[in-house]
C-alpha cells in the first residue's frame, strides 16, 4: 500500500517559513486577516501575483518553532474563509434583524439600510416637530 501525498505549502527556511498561498481558495481580504491574527508572534511580509500566488514570510519576533507557525498561519487562513462564507450566507438575514430592530424603535418602514443618508442624518431631520407633540 502507497503512502498518502502529503500537500504542503510551507518551506521552512532558516530563520523564517515562506508560505505559497493560492488566491483563487483565499482572497486577498482573507490572507489579510490571517496575517493580522499573528502579528503579535511574528513579523510578515506578503509579496507575489494577488491572481496567481501569494507568498507570505513569516519571521517569530520570539524564539520558537516555525513550522507550528506556518501551520498557525494555515488555520488562520482556514478560519477567515470559513467566518466569510457564513457572513455572506447570513447577510440577509443580518439586514433583516437589523431592520426590524429600527422600525421597533420608531423609524419609517421606507427607510431601508441602503439608505445610509437618511440613517446618519440627524434626528430632527428625520422627524417633524408635529410628531413630538
Amino acid at each position: 500500500m502507497e503512502n498518502p501525498k502529503t500537500i504542503s505549502n510551507m518551506e521552512l527556511c532558516g530563520d523564517h517559513v515562506l508560505l505559497s498561498i493560492n488566491p483563487q481558495i483565499y482572497p486577498l481580504d482573507i490572507v489579510y486577516s490571517a496575517a493580522y491574527a499573528l502579528l503579535d508572534k511574528a513579523y510578515i511580509v506578503l509579496d507575489g501575483d494577488p491572481e496567481e500566488e501569494i507568498i507570505a514570510e513569516l519571521r517569530l519576533k520570539i524564539e520558537g518553532d516555525l513550522k507550528k507557525l506556518g501551520d498557525e498561519f494555515n488555520n488562520e487562513l482556514l478560519n477567515y474563509a470559513v467566518y466569510k462564507k457564513q457572513s455572506e450566507k447570513n447577510a440577509l438575514l443580518r439586514q433583516a434583524i437589523v431592520q426590524r430592530a429600527l422600525l421597533t424603535n420608531g423609524f419609517d418602514e421606507d427607510i431601508s439600510l441602503d439608505d445610509a443618508d437618511n440613517l446618519l442624518a440627524p434626528w430632527e431631520s428625520n422627524f417633524d416637530e408635529k410628531d413630538d407633540k
